[in-house]
């Protein structure tokens, strides 16, 4: 994506790449927290609370990562069964789509939302780019960040979305900051995760009866069989209910950074095995992973080169070879092959381009 974040810096947009997010120190005034293809499970109860006090989110992710996060939104994500979608502007005069006609998708996912999309998919009748209210925030959906790599610029008018995108960003006036691949810890200013988030059904009622039941100790008897009236449906609860664990969803465990390197690594895997069986299908390319790459054009070649000592030879997640990897390194060579791929899926290697 760096033609992307080229955009960016010539449209004088402030941003910052991190791999921390530290929720308390996150200021929803001054923060524009930008999801992009996140490896990290986002926690739906902070990223609403930041939302709620005035925070603006960009989310961009499609149906391989981005499920859960839609689904605990309340919006689930569906990939579209054509081979780059077309998804057309829905919304007259909305700044990111000024100029737009067409926005041509690859990892396509869409999904269903109660008002008008900002872009959406006409086939389908579904959306790929919406703006919702949350709280006093905002929260930006992209159901296909591939739209902002390199290669897939060039397709309809990406490109000029990706404009628009970059002036939407700099007159937000925030602090622009990028997420990938990232660690987080903490809760927003003024939410954390205290006894009401983890007391069992069953103690909440339990604790309740005995405040009342030390207060009917003190009435009078007509008291008491009013409190006891009244009391009835807590006690059916408490019988019913007594073996429940919680009254809400347990917090998910934070992510080692050993897990988020596997994650890695096993995403780089499927993405140079796909792009190995496309390369060995094809007669055309056969000597390609032989180092005949001549042919090829430069744009191609200068892709493809970081990338043939790893289509060479069969690796796992325990291949030494991957394990020197740096993870910046890995999530580089992860997007150089994901635009290989899509060079591969829509144009002749044989010829250049």
């Amino acid at each position: 994506m760096g033609r992307f974040f080229s955009k960016l810096d010539k449209t004088g947009v402030t941003f910052r790449r991190i791999n921390h997010l530290n929720w308390e120190k996150s200021d929803p005034l001054k923060d524009l927290l930008f999801f992009l293809s996140p490896l990290t499970e986002i926690n739906p109860q902070k990223l609403a609370s930041f939302l709620n006090r005035g925070g603006q989110v960009v989310l961009a992710d499609d149906h391989r990562l981005g499920t859960r996060i839609f689904n605990a939104l309340g919006i689930p994500l569906m990939p579209e069964s054509t081979v780059f979608p077309v998804a057309i502007p829905l919304q007259d005069l909305h700044p990111l789509t000024l100029n737009v006609k067409q926005l041509v998708g690859n990892h396509v996912s869409s999904f269903n939302i109660s008002h008008t999309p900002i872009a959406g998919f006409p086939d389908s009748e579904r959306a790929m780019i919406a703006q919702v209210t949350i709280g006093k925030g905002e929260l930006l959906l992209l159901s296909d960040p591939s739209i902002l790599i390199n290669d897939m610029l060039e397709r309809g008018d990406n490109g000029i979305f990706a404009d628009n995108l970059a002036i939407y960003l700099r007159k937000s006036n925030r602090n622009i900051l990028f997420l990938t691949d990232f660690t987080e810890s903490g809760w927003p200013k003024g939410v954390s995760p205290d006894k009401k988030y983890s007391e069992s059904l069953s103690k909440i009622i339990r604790d309740f009866l005995i405040q009342m039941y030390e207060q009917l100790s003190e009435n009078q008897i007509g008291l008491r069989l009013l409190l006891l009236l009244f009391l009835t449906p807590f006690i059916y609860i408490t019988v019913l209910f007594g073996t429940q664990k919680t009254l809400s969803t347990p917090l998910p465990p934070s992510h080692s950074s050993t897990n988020r390197y596997l994650k890695l690594k096993y995403r780089f895997l499927a993405v140079t095995e796909i792009l190995r069986e496309k390369i060995t299908s094809d007669p055309s390319m056969k000597n390609i992973l032989n180092g005949d790459i001549n042919h090829l054009s430069s744009g191609t070649r200068k892709l493809l080169v970081p990338l043939l000592p790893y289509l060479g030879t069969t690796l796992n997640a325990d291949s030494p070879f991957l394990n020197k990897l740096d993870p910046n390194i890995i999530v580089d060579l992860i997007a150089t092959a994901e635009e290989l791929i899509i060079i591969l899926n829509s144009l002749n290697y044989t010829e250049d381009y």
